[in-house]
């Protein structure tokens, strides 16, 4: 982990130093629309995990369309699944929650054509919380019963804390002031790593799937402004 964390802060200097002043904060706050994938029979009866998604992001300029981005977010992921058991005169679902909220650190290529922009790149990610309550719930005609809730600490103990991945992206961006700009954006981040080690089964494998929608706030600086200004002033004459 102090690896990882001492790598993001040597490449932010760095790439501050290369490429001067000529560097945008981007604000993210989204949607993760979250899943587990991989061989696990359980995974059957999955569903998604809706989770928050937050953080900065450092837009470098390479030149007027071109910027790579470098971020911290925090993201909520995991997935929950269901199994359901008719009997006489009752229903019984169990309900068991996988909760991980990671450390992602995006590094992405942004390529901008007018307005919209494509993205292409990876990330890296490290567990920050874990969690795997499970719930059993008993529907009657006319009631429900919670028969029992707990806690899977195994889930938690089989987890290696650490993901990777690539990411694919497209979003839209404008003006907002002279200083900012608002855009939206679309990811998709396929997992690449195995982040479970198994446990009594080693062969099981789990990766993280990850749908994001987000909305972000970019700050151009006080140049932009004054470049922005001087632009439509010279527009007027």
């Amino acid at each position: 982990m102090r690896k990882t964390g001492l790598f993001t802060l040597l490449l932010f200097i760095s790439l501050n130093i290369s490429f001067g002043q000529k560097i945008y904060k981007e604000y993210i706050a989204g949607l993760n629309i979250a899943t587990l994938a991989g061989d696990s029979s359980q995974l059957d009866n999955r569903h998604a995990r809706l989770g928050a998604y937050v953080g900065l992001g450092l837009n470098f300029k390479l030149s007027y369309s071109s910027f790579v981005q470098v971020g911290a977010i925090y993201s909520q992921q995991g997935t929950y699944y269901t199994t359901e058991e008719f009997r006489q005169g009752y229903l019984n679902i169990d309900y068991t929650y996988h909760n991980i909220d990671y450390l992602h650190i995006p590094f992405l290529w942004r390529e901008y054509f007018g307005n919209f922009y494509s993205e292409l790149g990876g990330y890296v990610a490290i567990a920050l919380f874990t969690s795997s309550p499970w719930k059993k719930e008993i529907y009657y005609t006319d009631s429900i019963y919670i028969a029992g809730e707990g806690e899977y600490i195994s889930f938690s103990n089989n987890l290696t804390f650490y993901d990777y991945g690539a990411l694919f992206g497209i979003g839209y961006e404008t003006m907002l002031t002279p200083q900012y700009d608002v855009g939206v954006t679309l990811r998709f981040k396929p997992g690449l790593a195995k982040i479970n080690t198994g446990g009594d089964r080693p062969s099981t494998i789990l990766r993280n799937q990850v749908f994001t929608i987000s909305v972000s706030i970019v700050d151009k600086g006080r140049q932009a402004r004054y470049l922005r200004a001087k632009g439509r002033h010279r527009k007027r004459r």
